[in-house]
C-alpha cells in the first residue's frame, strides 16, 4: 500500500520481518505555557515504539526544536543503556537488537516531566 502523502511515510513508521523502523520527532504543544505551569510542551512524536523481541530497531530522531539552545536525548536505562543527544535542527540514528522483554520508559534527560514515552518489546 503506498503512502497517501510524502510525509505520512516519514512519519510512519517501517515494519519488516525483523526490523522495525522509526521517525521520532521532538514537537511543542503550543498550548502549555511555560512561565504559567512551570513545565516545558516539548514532547515526544511517538508515545510508544513496539517491537518484538529479536527485532533490529533502529530509530531516526530529530530535534525540530526551534530554540537554538535547547538540546533533546533519547535516553533509556538498562538493559539498553541509551543516551544520545542531538542538537536543534539536527538528528541522530540509534541502532540495537530488543533483546529483553518487557516495557522500558524512554525520556529526554534535559526536559524529563514532558517528553517520556514507552519501548514495548513483545515476547
Amino acid at each position: 500500500m503506498e503512502p497517501e502523502s510524502e510525509s505520512e511515510s516519514v512519519i510512519s513508521p517501517t515494519f519488516e520481518q525483523g526490523h522495525k523502523t522509526f521517525n521520532l520527532f521532538t514537537t511543542e504543544l503550543p498550548e502549555v505555557r511555560e512561565g504559567t505551569l512551570g513545565i516545558t510542551g516539548d514532547i515526544y512524536s511517538l508515545p510508544s515504539l513496539i517491537v518484538n523481541t529479536g527485532d533490529n530497531v533502529t530509530i531516526h530522531f530529530f530535534n525540530t526544536d526551534v530554540d537554538t539552545v535547547d538540546k533533546h536525548t533519547f535516553t533509556i536505562d538498562s538493559p539498553y543503556n541509551i543516551n544520545e543527544e542531538v542538537m536543534n535542527g539536527q538528528q541522530i540514528t540509534i541502532s540495537f537488537i530488543a533483546n529483553q522483554t518487557g516495557i522500558f520508559k524512554y525520556s529526554c534527560a534535559n526536559f524529563p516531566k514532558t517528553m517520556n514515552g514507552e519501548l514495548v518489546v513483545l515476547p
